[in-house]
Parts: structure tokens; C-alpha cells; sequence
């Protein structure tokens, strides 16, 4: 048995949007792409791009970064592809 649908009053098209509503919807857009809102920065970890809001400062961070300069572990940063593989401990 099937339950009768509910009747619920709603008017379709709805009516346009007031100038608050308006107002409101795009005061919150320009709040959420401003500059300090959408600027990312790389992981010091995976060095994948997320939002600075996301990320801890590692000079605040009580974190040991030594085991990422053990040679073996770490490259030098290249310039270019062409550039010599040179590890973290290499001179």
C-alpha cells in the first residue's frame, strides 16, 4: 500500500531572489576568493599545492625535518632536467 503523497505548498518557478539574498550570496563569493582565501603553497612533506589555511608553518612545527637530508633520502633540487642527480649530502 502506498502512503498518499504529502501535500506540500510550493510554488513553482519560485520567485526571484531579493536584493538582500542577492546582496548576501555575493558578498560571500568576493569573501571566499580573495587573495588570502585561495593562495596555496607546496607541502614541505608531499609537495602537493593546498591552501595556506590548511598548512602549518614549519618554523612553528615541533617536527624533526633531519631525516629528510640523509644521503639516499633526499636530492639536491635541479633547475633543469638536464641538471646532475646530486643528493642532500653530496658537496
Amino acid at each position: 500500500m502506498q502512503k498518499p503523497h504529502s501535500t506540500v505548498s510550493s510554488m513553482f518557478p519560485p520567485p526571484p531572489p531579493d536584493n538582500t539574498l542577492i546582496m548576501d550570496v555575493i558578498n560571500g563569493y568576493c569573501d571566499e576568493i580573495t587573495p588570502n582565501a585561495i593562495k596555496e603553497d607546496g607541502c614541505a612533506v608531499c609537495a602537493c599545492l593546498y591552501p595556506l589555511s590548511h598548512l602549518t608553518n614549519l618554523l612553528e612545527a615541533k617536527v624533526d625535518l633531519d631525516i629528510l637530508t640523509m644521503h639516499g633520502v633526499t636530492r639536491k633540487e635541479r633547475f633543469e632536467q638536464s641538471d646532475p642527480i646530486t643528493w642532500s649530502s653530496d658537496s
